[in-house]
């Protein structure tokens, strides 16, 4: 049976499969497509996008709107973009194209179809090239940005086609913990959003897994890396004792000094340094133990905080990380299409490494550590969470996560839940640790 209408169309293609069936062998391929088209089909659905069918390099897929395929676009490079830094060999390229089509027997056939398809045959590894259709009919609606490519003419096709490649557009607000040229103009919201987070049961757990596997003992010279307001770190002085050392290694000076005066409310000596914790000036083996607690999400690059963990620690001594996973997060109630929109902005907006959490063990393994070891730690965050829900509500806005209207109402009914007692706004931490061999 046929049926037509406008839809928009989006191809995708990994750069040089065959270059990687050959270098990889069919197993290992095998593998990697089945790993990276279970990756793609889940951003296809967050982005209300329907596989058509699989080329074999890559998908064919439609949109109701433009909007959406855009987003998805975007998505899918962010995607495979995360999966490459934990060792995934593939790079894709992606083409768009809108316009009237007929649908017969699950396929789909016209020019916006073909169009797409010789696209993403154009388009570099790493970018999508779209028609200025699509473009025009996203509007002012997309944070994208366009960069005019210019007319071309395509296989099949007697005319040029106006071709842009599509670019993610600037989000309103970084990660503030990653930005510390910001820090002083928030610092009353960062101390304050670090102190609720700690003061939560559930995340004291996780610390208390953290200091079990770095066992300091008193005379031990510790470090921690990425230390906030310094809470860990005066506890771990208090381990260590004035014949030990405690230092920590923070890139925010805000932080420094927080750190300091809280120390010495306490009554506790540390020495805190503003530096990268991946250039921290150290001699070699100069720690018995290094822990770095939800860094990796805002910073990204726990192969360079390893590298340096594994050169500032001495041989036999334990290095410790903990991370958020973002792509655990449960929210309820609320409807589930905003949920999972709500979802995606952390795991493709602003955080550097959304899945730093399920990432840590086996980058510690490829780091060199032995003994590795990780564990899962549920954090649910309760009542307080909502600060910071309404304190983003226009970031996310602005993320396209939903309307003024839509966020408000889920803050309201989240809120209300969260009163009752059956409010959920959960997510996984992962606490990994190992010893330098």
């Amino acid at each position: 049976m046929r049926s037509g209408g406008t839809i928009s169309v989006l191809f995708t293609d990994i750069v040089g499969s065959t270059d990687l069936l050959s270098r990889l062998g069919d197993a290992r391929w095998d593998e990697v497509r089945r790993a990276h088209f279970t990756a793609i089909r889940d951003v296809l659905t967050e982005h209300s996008g329907t596989e058509v069918k699989n080329t074999g390099d890559g998908v064919m897929a439609t949109f109701a709107s433009a909007l959406d395929a855009i987003n998805c676009s975007i998505a899918m490079h962010s995607r495979v973009k995360r999966d490459a830094a934990v060792g995934s060999p593939v790079a894709i390229r992606i083409g768009l194209a809108t316009g009237e089509a007929t649908s017969e027997h699950g396929d789909w056939f016209g020019s916006p179809v073909i169009e797409a398809a010789r696209l993403c045959a154009l388009a570099a590894p790493g970018t999508t090239w779209a028609t200025s259709i699509v473009r025009a009919l996203a509007g002012s609606s997309s944070s994208a940005v366009f960069d005019d490519i210019g007319a071309q003419v395509l296989k099949g096709f007697d005319r040029p086609v106006d071709i842009v490649a599509v670019q993610p557009g600037p989000t309103t607000e970084s990660s503030y913990y990653a930005v510390v040229d910001k820090h002083e103009e928030v610092s009353d919201r960062l101390v304050g959003q670090l102190d609720f987070w700690e003061s939560l049961p559930s995340l004291q757990q996780m610390r208390s897994t953290m200091l079990t596997a770095l066992a300091p003992i008193a005379g031990d010279r510790v470090c921690d890396i990425g230390f906030g307001a310094g809470t860990e770190l005066i506890r771990l002085a208090r381990i260590v004792g004035p014949q030990g050392r405690a230092v920590g290694v923070e890139a925010s000076q805000l932080m420094c000094d927080e750190a300091q005066r809280r120390a010495a409310d306490a009554g506790v000596e540390i020495e805190v340094i503003q530096a990268d914790g991946r250039q921290t000036g150290f001699p070699d083996g100069h720690f018995d133990g290094l822990r770095i607690e939800r860094v990796i999400q805002h910073v990204g690059d726990v192969a360079g905080f390893l590298r340096e963990a594994m050169r500032v620690v001495r041989p036999g001594g334990r290095i410790v990380f903990a991370d958020s996973d973002w792509g655990s997060l449960m929210i309820h109630p609320g409807d589930r299409t905003l949920i999972n929109r709500f979802k995606n902005a952390f795991e493709t907006g602003y955080l550097a490494d959304p899945w730093a959490g399920r990432t840590l063990h086996g980058a510690m393994l490829d780091a060199g550590l032995v003994d590795v070891d990780s564990r899962v730690h549920p954090v649910s965050a309760g009542s307080g969470v909502m600060d910071s829900m309404k304190a983003f509500l226009a970031r996310r806005v602005s993320l396209g996560v939903g309307s003024q209207a839509e966020l408000e109402t889920l803050n309201v009914d989240l809120e209300a839940a969260m009163e009752r007692g059956d409010g959920v706004y959960a997510f996984c931490m992962f606490v990994a640790w190992g010893r330098r061999p």
